[in-house]
């Protein structure tokens, strides 16, 4: 099968979905019990976007899971417009935010680059977590959301369906 921005984006989007379904899991219990996997795949669903993003751009899907430096391969203009979004979106979570730092006992970065590069952690931690790994958070629950809007909204999202590198 020939990679497409279509075929990331479709992959993108099952990982999204799932994310999304997982997220509003009927008992506290049960969002206890998913929340790790939530996690890994709203990270998992936001280097899939990042990387058709990438791919519309260069033509070519780094192999690599890194998702500052997806992110500093795209343009400014779609760097900026992704930024504008997550600075909006996190403003929403000050008293989320404040009561997680305070259980962590520091700050949580909100920067959006600050939430890639946690994101990072907690990508590697989620895998090996029996190993009891510092505690690190992610805020990048919502990144999904945020990239696929940009990709239908910002960017029309026409570009899916037409050739290889949209």
């Amino acid at each position: 099968m020939k990679t497409s921005t279509n075929i990331i984006f479709r992959s993108a989007r099952q990982y999204h979905a799932a994310c999304e379904r997982l997220r509003v899991a009927p008992t506290n219990d049960e969002a206890m019990q998913v929340a790790y996997p939530c996690i890994y795949m709203a990270i998992l669903a936001s280097e899939l976007y990042l990387k058709c993003l990438v791919f519309r751009l260069h033509g070519n899907v780094p192999r690599h899971h890194k998702l500052e430096r997806l992110f500093g391969a795209l343009d400014a203009n779609i760097r900026s417009a992704i930024v504008e979004k997550w600075d909006s979106h996190i403003v929403t979570l000050d008293q989320q935010i404040a009561h997680i730092s305070e259980h962590l006992g520091s700050t949580i970065d909100t920067s959006f680059v600050g939430a890639l590069r946690g994101a990072s952690r907690a990508n590697e931690e989620l895998r090996y977590i029996w190993e009891a790994r510092a505690e690190s958070y992610t805020l990048l629950q919502s990144l999904p959301r945020i990239l696929q809007d940009v990709i239908l909204h910002d960017l029309g999202g026409d570009w899916l369906l037409n050739g290889p590198h949209g």
